[in-house]
């Protein structure tokens, strides 16, 4: 797939819950291909980032998902236009399904067309550990496990742009290299990801380039390996000028 090619177009989205704004005019494209992190301390919007573009979260604003606003669909069909998002909370498992169960659960495909069998052998290649264990109980699995199996049933639908919400959260120093090293993977075949995260040195590993998010704005951004660069990273958190 060409790089090229914007398959997520975000424009002056903005995001509430009630009357209280949590993200403010937030543009950004990504292209196929893509890795981009979103950082921020807690609370600066991050997730509610996240829901808005996925259709959960309250939001206005335009969403363009390979050429197809979608802005105005529920979040069903968002999946259908080729929009997957893995919540922070692994929310989209069942515990007490089998691994083999939860990734038959989801559509396949984001037509509905395509093999059931060709996209749980896609979610083995990447994470092979889960081979041995598909007949396992979701609720039996590590946090690392559960990670996998969430990250494998949004792509059981085949998406064009994926969202991670803090995939590293609790993860094991050696899960996070399998994390990261499927996320580069899947940017390999075309497939755009945005990613949030608190853990910088995480987000270097899988990331072409970074913004910061803080208090709903987005306060800088930067290359990959600008997140060395401590200075930099400061001046993005505090905001231009600081």
């Amino acid at each position: 797939m060409n790089r090229r090619v914007t398959t997520l177009d975000v424009e002056a989205l903005s995001a509430q819950y009630g009357r209280i704004r949590v993200v403010r005019d937030f543009s950004e494209q990504l292209v196929a291909g893509e890795v981009l992190a979103v950082l921020g301390p807690n609370g600066a919007g991050k997730s509610s980032l996240l829901g808005a573009i996925a259709g959960v979260v309250a939001g206005s604003g335009r969403v363009t998902v390979n050429g197809c606003e979608v802005g105005d669909l529920p979040a069903y069909r968002r999946v259908r236009a080729g929009l997957a998002l893995v919540p922070e909370v692994r929310g989209n498992l069942f515990p007490t399904l089998t691994i083999r169960q939860n990734l038959s659960v989801p559509r396949v495909g984001a037509d509905g067309s395509g093999s059931r069998e060709e996209r749980i052998d896609l979610v083995l290649t990447l994470f092979p550990r889960l081979n041995q264990m598909l007949d396992r109980t979701c609720s039996a699995l590590s946090g690392g496990e559960q990670q996998m199996v969430a990250i494998g049933m949004a792509l059981m639908a085949d998406p064009v742009a994926l969202m991670l919400d803090e995939p590293s959260q609790g993860l094991a120093p050696a899960v996070l290299l399998d994390v990261s090293a499927a996320v580069r993977r899947l940017a390999e075949t075309g497939l755009s990801i945005m990613v949030t995260e608190q853990n910088h040195a995480f987000a270097a590993d899988m990331a072409d380039r970074y913004l910061v998010l803080n208090g709903g704005a987005t306060t800088g951004r930067g290359t990959a390996a600008d997140l060395s660069d401590r200075e930099a990273l400061a001046a993005a958190y505090l905001g231009e000028g600081a």
